[in-house]
């Protein structure tokens, strides 16, 4: 590998409200770092291989504009969950290579990330300053950041998220079949008490970004048909529907609340059976709306599984009752 002969170490910190843990396995689990990893926003695909031992090699590719980025490397040092070393080079620009080293430490409820790149020439350091800060964002919001929802009960949840106005918009978005399909389940709602809600599921088709999906999940690739029963419509603010067919019977319940130009959504979710279901469910409520709030902030929406992957765990975690 040839290094870059002027060292100029670029310094970066920002805080996670995540686990230490969890936030290693961002830079380390293909699926996770697939969400936010040398990849932006017009991303049309992300593909990750990394082989995360000393001495492994690492090899992201995005696609954007019909043309494939390569950032390559190798783990130079490997301490889950408070250290990472690796060389990076991007090919197609430069064969030199630079060297980032990732700190990881507790920090109050979440944790602190401390990234130092070396071997950078001077000409470039503004411009990755500003590439990892963009993909600190991202990350921020794979994991949730201001996003997680709460126990508000033995067997109930509830997440609360801020989404651009007007309301008569995202009321469409969760009424409407087709709209309804680009980031929770298609298929028709008779919108009155009673009626019927047929929810067709297939995650796949939420992000143009093609990701696997997990072994565990392989059952899910060709979609899930659920039918459920409205039990209440108040347009456009509230929607309550019956949840998880017969084998899991739960009530979902959506209210809409205008704050002057942004729209304040609460999701309820009642009648869940334990504490492994929560988790569960939690982690796919909090991809699902992380894939709405894509939509309706203008961006090419994100795989659910990559965002979904490591949700669960750290759910198992959060879901404490008070």
């Amino acid at each position: 590998m040839t290094a870059v002969s002027d060292d100029r170490p670029l310094r970066l910190q920002r805080h996670f409200d995540a686990s230490p843990g969890r936030l290693f396995d961002a830079w380390t689990d293909p699926h996770l770092a697939a969400a936010w990893l040398f990849t932006t926003a017009s991303s049309e695909s992300h593909h990750a291989e990394l082989d995360v031992r000393v001495g492994g090699k690492w090899e992201i590719t995005d696609r954007r504009g019909g043309v494939d980025y390569r950032a390559v490397g190798e783990y130079l040092e490997v301490e889950r969950p408070g250290r990472l070393v690796f060389s990076l080079g991007m090919p197609q620009f430069s064969e030199a290579f630079t060297k980032v080293t990732v700190e990881i430490a507790a920090d109050g409820k979440g944790a602190a990330l401390t990234l130092t790149q070396e071997d950078l020439p001077p000409a470039i350091v503004a411009e990755t300053e500003t590439g990892w800060a963009e993909m600190f964002d991202h990350l921020a919001e794979r994991l949730g950041e201001g996003g997680y929802g709460v126990a508000t009960g033995p067997n109930t949840l509830r997440f609360e998220r801020l989404f651009p106005g007007p309301i008569e918009r995202l009321w469409s978005y969760l009424t409407e079949g087709d709209l309804r399909g680009k980031w929770l389940a298609s298929g028709p709602m008779q919108l009155r008490e009673g009626g019927a809600a047929e929810l067709f599921f297939r995650h796949a088709d939420l992000s143009p970004i093609e990701v696997a999906i997990p072994e565990r999940h392989a059952g899910m690739k060709d979609g899930l048909r659920i039918a459920e029963r409205v039990l209440a419509c108040d347009p456009p603010r509230r929607l309550s529907i019956t949840w998880g067919g017969p084998e899991s019977p739960g009530v979902v319940t959506f209210e809409l609340t205008p704050q002057g130009d942004e729209v304040r959504l609460a999701l309820t979710h009642a009648g869940l059976k334990d504490a492994v279901q929560m988790a569960n469910v939690a982690a796919g409520w909090q991809t699902h709306l992380t894939i709405l709030a894509d939509h309706e902030g203008g961006k090419i929406p994100r795989p659910f599984w990559s965002l979904w992957n490591g949700l669960e765990s750290e759910y198992e975690q959060r879901l404490v009752i008070d």
